[in-house]
């Protein structure tokens, strides 16, 4: 056997051996058995999941079917290159081992707080980014579906000051409803740094297009702007959809603001009846005499 035979042989040896030490070592390492999804894959994997809930459930009509459900959830799977199988096998394993599973569970809710906070944050940069033009601020979903069984009955929004924000900018809050079953209420409100409120309102029992506008007052600097509108829940089984929701802010427009007067206004200072009496009879300026137009005292 020649000399370079055996260290040919001896290397071979040497590279099985690290090899399965490698693998003995990552063995190990591993929390799970070979067969369940490692947690940190089973956490992504399980924010992915919640994630695709929240797309059926904000998008009722696109998912109305079992089947459509499904190949949303395989796709999930897909993505992760895992199965049906893996899943439930993985799921039936950590619910055996609730200390790692809550590991997991921790792991699943950082993913999605992250997620909600770059979404946030993109939809801030976005607006900020068109600054001086048409820009919808909306940050919310634009599609919602609203059953008996809902939460809440109320769709809200609230904006506080970027430095985009300019005296006398129009907002114009919008969306589409099918299936609204009652009055519906829209209202839009600005908090002025002088305390004063105002708020715009609209109302209606039909469905399509709804929308309300605000213009914030040019000679105020507006803090905050906000929005609730009370939904007309359907009755038991039934279900009410909103879409394109949209939130549109635009710069001073002359025709908008000429229908400021419409807007209801808290929190102004009363006058009181010797302010009414000194707009009635103004105290001339200190310069003019009773006889004549003098600028001077003397």
């Amino acid at each position: 056997m020649s000399a370079d035979f055996r260290k040919r042989r001896h290397r071979q040896i040497g590279l099985r051996l690290t090899a399965a030490l490698a693998i003995s070592a990552a063995a190990a390492c591993s929390r799970v058995p070979s067969y369940v999804i490692e947690p940190d894959d089973m956490a992504l994997l399980l924010a992915d999941i919640h994630t695709g809930e929240g797309v059926v459930d904000q998008n009722y009509s696109s998912f109305r079917t079992d089947s459509a459900k499904l190949a949303l959830k395989a796709g999930i799977y897909k993505r992760h290159g895992v199965t049906q199988e893996q899943v439930d096998t993985s799921l039936m394993w950590y619910g055996h081992n609730l200390e790692l599973y809550g590991e997991v569970y921790d792991k699943t809710i950082e993913i999605l707080e992250k997620r909600l906070s770059e979404v946030r944050s993109t939809a801030a940069s976005a607006a900020m980014a068109v600054a001086g033009d048409s820009v919808d601020v909306w940050n919310g979903a634009k599609h919602l579906t609203v059953a008996g069984t809902s939460p809440s009955e109320f769709l809200t929004f609230a904006l506080d000051y970027d430095e985009n924000w300019e005296p006398g900018d129009v907002y114009s809050w919008k969306f589409k409803t099918l299936n609204n079953s009652g009055n519906l209420t829209m209202s839009v409100f600005v908090d002025y740094a002088d305390g004063v409120t105002e708020q715009s309102y609209s109302t209606t029992s039909a469905d399509g297009w709804h929308t309300v506008q605000l213009t914030t007052d040019t000679l105020r600097e507006a803090r905050r702007i906000y929005g609730v509108s009370r939904l007309s829940i359907p009755h038991r089984g039934g279900f009410m959809y909103l879409d394109s929701i949209s939130l549109t802010r635009n710069r001073k427009n002359p025709a908008a603001y000429a229908q400021r007067f419409r807007q209801r206004k808290y929190g102004e200072p009363r006058k009181t009846e010797k302010d009414a009496e000194i707009n009635k009879n103004p105290e001339p300026p200190r310069a003019f005499k009773a006889e004549g137009l003098k600028i001077s005292d003397n």
